[in-house]
């Protein structure tokens, strides 16, 4: 046997007499019984559970709690504003979309529907 082969030998014998002493000095594990069973929660799942309940009664706290009232009162009825490009949106023919249609049955033809009057003076050419 070689001298390496020795120093292999005597230092895998400290580590069994190294672990056997470590066994010695464990302490035995009882066997659980049947009839008695341990709930078990884990740290951040108990963390995370705190969190949601304690988000949840901030935003019910922030909920329910009472405003001050506005400074000054706003009317809304009274406010208006008229946007820079509104004049885009008044297109010729704009009357006949916002006006309903008059049915007459009794003048003129029987049936038809009367054209609607429209500020539209503008007259356009095929093109």
């Amino acid at each position: 046997m070689s001298e390496r082969d020795a120093a292999d030998v005597e230092l895998r014998a400290r580590f069994a007499a190294l672990a056997a002493e470590d066994a010695r000095a464990a302490p035995r594990f009882a066997v659980p019984r049947v009839g008695r069973v341990r709930r078990v929660v884990s740290r951040p799942l108990a963390a995370a559970a705190t969190a949601v309940l304690m988000a949840g009664a901030g935003y019910t706290w922030w909920a329910t709690r009472p405003r001050a009232a506005a400074p000054y009162p706003i009317d809304l009825a009274s406010v208006t504003w008229t946007a820079p490009t509104d004049f885009l949106l008044d297109t010729p023919g704009l009357a006949l979309l916002r006006d309903v249609p008059s049915f007459t049955a009794g003048t003129g033809a029987a049936g038809r529907i009367a054209p609607a009057l429209t500020d539209d003076t503008v007259r356009r050419t095929p093109s």
